[in-house]
């Protein structure tokens, strides 16, 4: 006679009342299922008996009833968030609004409220994460790049709140928002979702500021080496259940004035008379003595939640600053640079609406962004700096430091952005996403002493006629599950179109004002799966035809040291990837989770700056570039006090066949330059409780970087390359100490980068600090 079998269901809620999604429900460790975005789960077909149901998500803690099955049974959980939140975790869930999308995407997810009380920059913990190497031309505001699977400058996008950053101007950038301003980066690997993602070559970062429902005011200080102060203050305010306000602030300042060891530099031996009779060349250590960086930000927000006619309503407006005096161009060489500076000021609106209908199977989002920027760019020097701050008796004939001419340029930029999202959920299973990102940017200004052009005998400031972008990105993506959600599959499309205008100001001779347009539409596709093997394993692999376009300055140059080339397409690559994960919970509050991922890239018409002359640089496309990668990232607590994190990356980035010759001579087989081939970091965090027999706790944390050495410029092998263009393998040790006063709501921070003051590097060979100290006090109502 046949067993008789029922099927169990429920709900998983938070303490808030608000479903958890993809949590795992295991039944006596027989038969599991995975709760949907809206915390449902399911099991069929279990015999009659007693069982134990447990049910488990990392951020929160394990909980399980035993009941006795005779029936079909509903029975719901309400988890409780668990004080041990990782400071990494691999998440498949971007936004509330998609449904099971992101468990075929992997995405890193940093947790920075875990780093919030360290002194310490959000480049700083984005370098703890697998697979991520942030490269600076200097200290603190410098120019940031990403190294990320392979991916480097315009390849790898970065949103701030789901909109690309260059959207907020010149003032708002990665390495220089303190970690209090933030509550997370979500660091995508592979596909980018189409309700996040614009043109990228399969790698973005996405920056989400702090977000809290609930009363709160955070400010913190922090004074450091090199005359660094960081100031920020954060708080929101609920009137109602419906209606709130908050803000979000903060103030940067550092001299830079770091000092550099065994640079090359100048030296004028003159004659009696004050002339010049030679030239020489030295090594020294050396103080930076003009890269004075300020910046500040604030930004306040009206918040509606669930009223008759939207979920959510955000309106907000930000004002932000920063200025910077430039230390010196893309290498160190034997001259510094000693008056150039720039600077930009933004005033950006945003608003953010959803609203959902049809019994929330439709969901609708629309993000809206108006944004006027100010920059200004001063390089109009005669005279020349070395690296001891002393002014050169030659004279700087080219009356310029960093440019090929000399330039007093102030910009005015107006740019509009708008994403509209769309989703219906067709069945529990299955739903359809329709995107549609549309930007564009207008640019104008004047320059008083850069270069003209002629038309019918009369000068003309090209900064005076407009240039303008316009691009447009639309996908579409379907998702669906199967086998109770063990199985995830995500299919999509994305249709790319761009328009820019701007002058050709290289003609000559000329009687009508020379615009020229550049028009491109290009089409991506692909797919991802994901299967849950058991509860704690999984397997995932996504396969991406995708595409980068051109920026305007790399199109049509920047009117001082950039050639345009009018002939410029867009990169195009397409990307594979293969992973797995281990993730279990253990007894005693044990944890082990062991990611292993893989990436091959066959990117074509790569983007880069090449020499145009002996002062300029153009850009133009590389015809091929192969890349592969394998990834390894662990986590393991031993105990509650404990945390051991480690991540291991090693990749090939190289130059397939072409037609052209590369810039400095390499070919085939040679690799990018100034991308690492070998890099990882170990950390470990120790937490000490009731110190002094009270509440306060002291938490210690240590990291280990190590990163092999490469080539600043194409080189077949590094062994035989010119030492002065490798990066040497670097070890960099850092260590914070916090000690928390909970009743009190102060944390004070010490932060020690560079603890046995290595010689390090970044971009270009540049040389980044010996040791260096930040001490941070913090201060929170809640």
């Amino acid at each position: 006679m046949a067993q008789n079998v029922f099927n169990l269901s429920g709900t998983v809620k938070n303490e808030s009342g608000q479903p958890v999604s993809y949590a795992n429900v295991v039944i006596t460790k027989t038969k599991y299922s995975i709760t949907d975005e809206k915390g449902r789960y399911i099991i069929k077909n279990i015999p009659q008996g007693d069982y134990k149901i447990t049910v488990s998500l990392i951020g929160f803690s394990d909980q399980s009833k035993t009941i006795a099955i005779s029936k079909d049974m509903i029975v719901n959980f309400t988890l409780s968030e668990s004080a041990e939140n990782l400071e990494e975790v691999t998440i498949t869930k971007k936004t509330e609004s998609t449904k099971l999308t992101e468990e075929a995407v992997t995405i890193s997810s940093l947790n920075v409220k875990k780093f919030k009380d360290q002194a310490l920059g959000v480049e700083d913990v984005l370098k703890q994460s697998t697979g991520v190497v942030v490269r600076q031309s200097g200290g603190l505001g410098s120019n940031l790049n990403i190294n990320l699977n392979g991916l480097t400058g315009q390849a790898v996008r970065t949103y701030y709140d789901g909109m690309p950053i260059e959207l907020y101007g010149g003032a708002l950038q990665l390495n220089f928002i303190p970690v209090d301003a933030l509550s997370r980066v979500d660091v995508y690997k592979g596909i980018m979702p189409v309700d996040i993602g614009t043109d990228a070559l399969g790698g973005g970062l996405n920056l989400v500021p702090v977000e809290q429902r609930s009363d709160f005011l955070r400010a913190t200080y922090s004074v450091g080496s090199f005359n660094t102060h960081r100031f920020s203050l954060n708080g929101s305010h609920n009137f109602n259940d419906n209606i709130s306000v908050s803000i979000l602030s903060f103030v940067n300042y550092t001299d830079n004035d770091y000092k550099m060891r065994d640079i090359p530099n100048i030296v004028e031996n003159l004659r009696e008379d004050g002339t010049v009779e030679s030239i020489t060349e030295e090594r020294i250590d050396a103080r930076r003595f003009h890269d004075r960086f300020r910046s500040s930000l604030v930004e306040g927000s009206v918040n509606f939640h669930d009223i008759s006619w939207a979920d959510e309503l955000e309106i907000s407006a930000m004002f932000s600053r920063r200025d910077n005096q430039i230390q010196q161009g893309t290498f160190i060489t034997g001259l510094a640079v000693g008056e150039a500076e720039t600077e930009a000021t933004v005033a950006v609106q945003r608003i953010d609406y959803k609203k959902s209908f049809l019994k929330n199977k439709l969901k609708f989002r629309y993000s809206g962004l108006f944004s006027q920027s100010t920059d200004k760019t001063n390089d109009s020097t005669k005279v020349f700096y070395n690296w001891r701050g002393e002014q050169l008796v030659t004279e700087n004939e080219r009356g310029s430091e960093i440019f090929g001419i000399p330039i007093a340029r102030e910009g005015d930029n107006t740019g509009a952005a708008h994403r509209l999202t769309l989703q219906y959920d067709i069945t529990d299973n299955l739903n359809i996403i329709l995107s549609e990102f549309n930007y564009g940017l207008e640019i104008e200004g004047e320059d008083p002493i850069g270069p003209r052009i002629e038309i019918d005998g009369e000068e003309i400031d090209p900064n005076t006629i407009p240039s303008k972008l316009r691009s447009n990105v639309f996908g579409a993506e379907l998702n669906a599950t199967f086998f109770e959600n063990k199985l995830t599959t995500i299919a999509f499309y994305k249709n790319y179109d761009y328009n820019a205008r701007s002058i050709e100001f290289t003609r000559t001779g000329i009687t009508e004002i020379p615009l020229r347009t550049v028009k491109d539409n290009n089409n991506g596709y692909g797919f991802g799966i994901k299967y849950q093997i058991t509860p704690v394993f999984f397997l995932r692999s996504s396969y991406e035809r995708t595409l980068r376009l051109p920026t305007q300055n790399e199109v049509f140059g920047d009117l001082a040291a950039i050639v345009p080339n009018f002939e410029l397409r867009p990169e195009q690559s397409n990307n594979i990837n293969l992973g797995m994960r281990y993730e279990k919970n253990m007894a005693n509050n044990k944890f082990l989770s062991i990611d292993v991922s893989g990436f091959v890239r066959d990117q074509e018409n790569l983007i880069r700056p090449v020499p145009f002359g002996p002062e300029n640089s153009q850009f133009i496309n590389e015809a091929n570039v192969q890349s592969a990668g394998i990834e390894l990232g662990t986590r393991y607590r031993p105990f509650s006090n404990l945390g051991l994190n480690g991540s291991f990356t090693y990749q090939q980035i190289e130059f397939g066949e072409s037609d052209e010759v590369t810039s400095s001579g390499g070919s085939e087989g040679s690799a990018v330059p100034n991308i690492p081939n070998l890099f990882f970091n170990l950390s470990a965090n120790y937490t000490l409780e009731n110190i002094f027999r009270s509440e306060n706790r002291l938490e210690l944390a240590w990291n280990y970087l190590f990163v092999d050495r490469f080539s600043v410029n194409e080189v077949i092998d590094l062994d035989t390359a010119n030492p002065a263009f490798v990066v040497p393998r670097q070890h960099l040790n850092n260590a914070n100490i916090s000690y928390v006063l909970p009743k009190q709501n102060l944390v004070f921070s010490l932060a020690v980068q560079n603890i046995f003051n290595e010689e390090v590097f970044d971009n270009f060979r540049i040389p980044r600090p010996g040791i260096n100290y930040a001490f941070k006090i913090s201060y929170s109502l809640q």
